[in-house]
């Protein structure tokens, strides 16, 4: 569903760079090593800054929601790949390093797992960034009935009256009058 051109409430900036900077700036901030234990902050700060645009909290949440996610993954991965680092010992009788202790394949199956869960992150927010600069409603999979229940959840704590299927009806019934 295509989604009218408007501005941010953020520096009075369109709402797709803003996207734009919220999806491509976490994933940039994640790419550099340690941290990506602090990506999501860029995706929190625009969600909670942002008054007047729902298509830039509807992706600040699912970033905010994938970049978390991404985080948890990297930190239980992360315990595990230190639980079990393998140690050698060099065996002076045939000149070869030799595992005793620590399991080789999880450490490297974590570390695989971890990569698999970067370029994730990298691609979902490359997709998601695209059909955002073309003003394109994007859900990414799983990730966004996460944030939707994240969404209802930060409605009913902050006393939103509106929420989130009243804000996507007033969005369709927008796309109806521009259309006529």
């Amino acid at each position: 569903m295509a989604v009218k051109e408007h501005k941010s409430s953020i520096g009075n900036l369109n709402a797709n760079i803003m996207i734009l900077i919220v999806y491509i700036g976490a994933a940039v901030i994640g790419a550099l090593g340690s941290l990506r234990y602090v990506a999501f902050i860029l995706p929190l700060v625009i969600y909670l800054l942002e008054k007047n645009s729902t298509f830039v909290k509807k992706n600040s949440l699912q970033a905010l929601t994938l970049n978390i996610l991404a985080t948890i993954v990297y930190i239980v991965f992360g315990i595990i790949s230190a639980m079990v680092i393998p140690k050698y010992s060099f065996d002076w009788y045939t000149l070869t390093y030799k595992v005793v202790s620590g399991s080789k394949f999880m450490y490297e199956f974590s570390a695989f797992i971890r990569w698999i869960m970067a370029v994730a992150v990298l691609v979902f927010s490359i997709i998601a960034t695209v059909k955002a600069y073309k003003y394109e409603e994007y859900e990414i999979p799983f990730i966004n009935k996460i944030s939707s229940m994240i969404e209802n959840l930060l409605n009913k704590i902050s006393g939103d009256s509106k929420n989130s299927e009243v804000k996507v009806a007033e969005k369709v019934e927008e796309v109806k009058e521009d259309k006529e």
